[in-house]
């Protein structure tokens, strides 16, 4: 767990970050609410590729294990606060299988690009 804490934070604290950012264009009417929405899902998805894609440069473990992992501790921590703040929705499944296909695929090709250097 560890070895995951450091690309924990950073994928945290980058989330935070964008969704301020993403509020206050949205606050001040800058931005629709379809766009808003949108940029939420591209954003998250973005910090997963990117973080897990480092993750899987950095270790020297199996690829799928290491994205399949970093995925489904953010998806357990995300049902939780589903489950506490928000009724659970099926449209949320179809989230959190997206959310752990980004990080299997950006772990898979941080091992590509370490790989070939």
């Amino acid at each position: 767990m560890k070895k995951y804490g450091f690309h924990f934070l950073l994928n945290t604290i980058e989330i935070v970050v964008f969704f301020f950012l993403l509020t206050l264009l949205f606050y001040y009417d800058l931005i629709s609410e379809k766009i808003f929405h949108f940029l939420k899902l591209i954003v998250i998805l973005i910090t997963f590729m990117f973080n897990s894609f480092f993750l899987g440069k950095k270790l020297n473990q199996n690829k799928f294990v290491i994205g399949l992992s970093y995925g489904f501790i953010y998806i357990i921590l995300f049902t939780l606060a589903s489950l506490i703040f928000y009724k659970f929705q099926m449209k949320s499944l179809f989230y959190f299988f997206l959310l752990i296909l980004v990080s299997i695929l950006g772990s898979l090709f941080g091992f590509m690009r370490k790989s070939k250097e």
